[in-house]
């Protein structure tokens, strides 16, 4: 089975597991776009802390939680909310998420 390495962590990659390919093809479309967001912003996140050498357990103490609750986080499922999106950003120093307009303003300044 696929993985993609996050510290001493492994987080399946489902793009290439054909079972779950195939559960998501039979979800609502509002269920399909919350399951690509949600594994989206997980992959991202673990890749910003393989980048800066950081563990979840660093996670977890920068935003003032239990490695249980980082864990539950980078699931790929978790229900995001502007919050805690903000307060990963806050604790790790880079934007996670970019907005339609941001995206915009920063393709016109390159």
């Amino acid at each position: 089975m696929p993985f993609m390495k996050q510290g001493s962590k492994k987080i399946v990659s489902t793009v290439h597991v054909p079972e779950i390919r195939e559960s998501i093809r039979q979800l609502p479309e509002e269920d399909k776009i919350f399951v690509e967001r949600s594994l989206e912003i997980a992959h991202f996140i673990a890749g910003v802390l393989d980048r800066k050498n950081l563990k979840q357990k660093d996670l977890a103490q920068l935003l003032g939680k239990s490695e249980a609750e980082v864990s539950k986080l980078l699931s790929g499922l978790h229900n995001y909310t502007l919050r805690s999106l903000a307060k990963i950003e806050a604790a790790l120093g880079e934007p996670i998420v970019c907005t339609p307009v941001k995206n915009k303003k920063q393709k016109e300044a390159v």
